[in-house]
């Protein structure tokens, strides 16, 4: 089980259509109140998970859990959504209209279906002041999976209010600036064990048969060898008797080399 903090974070603004937000302590997710015209904001996170999990891992539980720090005056609770974006877009320049620079988003505040995934992967009630968690589902699983077999493809969530028509339903959520207040994610995860090493080959049943050596060693299954030999020990580079290809069982093989000089010596290697 790991857990890390988001790598980037910002808040997207439908009034401020072209600024950018990304690196205030809190992110505010939901609708405004009258006074404002009930306009929409909505947050995006992204969590850097190649760096903590290995790429052959298969994820079996996901959560990621978020504080709210402030609320409306007359607040509306609404559940929230964590919807798997699509596209990638950039901390500093991110906002309503654009995602990186001034490349738009399909749709402003990546409602578009090429911006992000219509249906949640999670939802979570959302009321007070409180911490919340997005619990695991087959959904968020899948999608940190995906990050996990494909890096590339790891542009975040966009965390928003299904209530979106509904007044005073935006919240505070603190941002990795907030410090202990940041997001969790939280991926407990399974990964084959690694083989274990191999066993060094010994060579045993050394014999000289007329104008041949021989000798024999014990070879693990699925491994390959490399037989090798100089004719000095002092010299410095080894050259190559025979390379052996991997095996299906243990087994003994047996090596022979014709003696050409008055001296020889061999080795058995695997990678």
């Amino acid at each position: 089980m790991v857990t890390l903090a988001p790598s980037a974070d910002a808040e997207m603004r439908q009034q401020d259509s072209l600024s950018n937000f990304g690196t205030n302590a809190t992110a505010v997710s939901g609708a405004l109140g009258d006074t404002a015209l009930n306009v929409l904001r909505r947050a995006l996170f992204r969590f850097d998970v190649a760096a903590v999990v290995p790429t052959n891992a298969t994820v079996e539980a996901v959560t990621v859990q978020f504080n709210v720090v402030k609320i409306p005056s007359t607040p509306a609770s609404s559940t929230f959504g964590l919807h798997r974006l699509l596209q990638s877009w950039s901390e500093t320049e991110v906002c309503w209209s654009s995602r990186i620079g001034f490349v738009a988003w399909n749709s402003p505040g990546a409602s578009g279906a090429n911006d992000a995934v219509a249906t949640p992967s999670s939802t979570v009630f959302v009321s007070g002041i409180n911490t919340y968690a997005f619990t695991s589902t087959t959904d968020l699983v899948a999608d940190v999976q995906a990050w996990v077999n494909t890096p590339s493809a790891n542009h975040g969530w966009l965390l928003k209010s299904a209530s979106e028509d509904t007044g005073y339903t935006a919240r505070h959520f603190a941002t990795r600036e907030n410090g202990t207040d940041a997001p969790v994610l939280t991926i407990q995860y399974s990964a084959p064990t690694p083989p274990a090493p191999a066993a060094p080959p010994n060579l045993f049943g050394l014999a000289l048969v007329g104008d041949q050596i021989r000798f024999s060693f014990n070879a693990q299954s699925n491994r390959t060898y490399t037989v090798e030999f100089r004719d000095s020990l002092t010299a410095t580079d080894w050259g190559t008797l025979t390379n052996i290809p991997a095996l299906p069982a243990d087994t003994t093989l047996h090596v022979t080399n014709p003696i050409s000089s008055t001296e020889r010596y061999f080795r058995a290697r695997t990678p």
